[in-house]
């Protein structure tokens, strides 16, 4: 999922990576690190020569993990889904049919995007609920038959859908006990994770696709918990790739240098927190940010 101010953009879900709860932290005997949160215990590996304990700053650019702990998450998603709908709400016709901020969809391919995504993680959770394989989507192909079949609905179609399969999720996080957050469930990608995973997911898409709708909500309206989470986020994904930018992201907000890229101390790209993670996800061109030395932003790649 993302978009670049210019040139070839490749559109597609969030597919999570490694996480955390919030936890009462104790280390097995087995060497692996027992998460505790309420209810929710998940097994992870502690590195080598680890105390168990969970890194809260970087250790040249990686993270040991990316906050996202689906009880706390899924009262985020409900305030998020909030916004979203007000703002879809303002939308008429003529509105929806025009240009979003990802070349070639317009907002009904957004608003259907979403609400799509909502019904395509319900499945997940119904997956890791019940122990019975519910794929993410049917397939690509149905997947992106369904959003260009979708986008040139009304709006009040458009409106009721987005309401109804975002009440659906809403259900279906509720009913989770438990254990099945640490179920594994398989994304479109391919990629395995705990069900966990899908509540940050799902957080993404609606804070990001929310500013792709180009109706007045910007990165700078953007919760601070939740940028600070994406900022981490995305400079993980990006130190881990080779293509990703090679650089020192410093945000008051973070307290701390953010480093992408194993030993990277330069460039230092300076500003709000907002403002970098909007450049690293391509929604922003980088204006607020500056580069010492002084220079240009590097160019950066897609998300995977």
């Amino acid at each position: 999922m993302r978009a670049q101010v210019a040139g070839t953009v490749r559109r597609c879900d969030i597919v999570p990576t490694s996480f955390h709860l919030s936890p009462d932290e104790r280390v097995r005997a087995d060497g692996r690190r027992r998460l505790v949160n309420a209810k929710v215990i998940i097994d992870v590996p502690v590195p080598a020569g680890g105390n168990g304990a969970v890194s809260r700053t970087p250790a040249a650019g990686r993270f040991n993990a990316v906050t996202a702990d689906p009880l706390v998450l899924v009262e985020d998603v409900d305030r998020a889904t909030t916004r979203l709908l007000e703002t879809a709400r303002g939308l008429d016709g003529a509105a929806v049919a025009g240009p979003s901020l990802l070349p070639v969809w317009t907002r009904g391919h957004v608003l259907t995007h979403l609400a799509r995504n909502a019904n395509s993680l319900v499945n997940l959770l119904t997956w890791a609920r019940t122990g019975v394989e519910t794929p993410q989507y049917a397939s690509v192909e149905q997947r992106n038959a369904d959003i260009e079949a979708g986008a040139t609905r009304p709006a009040e179609v458009q409106l009721d859908d987005l309401s109804a399969a975002c009440e659906r999720f809403a259900t279906a996080a509720r009913a989770m006990p438990a254990p099945a957050w640490s179920v594994e469930v398989a994304w479109r990608s391919g990629t395995r994770a705990p069900a966990a995973q899908v509540m940050w997911a799902r957080l993404r898409e609606v804070e990001i696709h929310h500013v792709d709708l180009a109706a007045g909500y910007q990165p700078a309206d953007w919760p601070e918990a939740f940028t600070l989470r994406l900022l981490r986020w995305v400079a993980r994904d990006f130190s881990e790739r080779d293509d990703g930018p090679r650089v020192v992201i410093r945000a008051p907000e973070v307290g701390h240098d953010l480093p992408v890229g194993e030993g990277v101390t330069s460039p230092v790209v300076t500003g709000p927190a907002w403002a970098a993670a909007a450049w690293l996800i391509g929604r922003a061109a980088g204006d607020g940010l500056t580069v010492a030395p002084r220079g240009s932003l590097p160019p950066v790649p897609p998300l995977g």
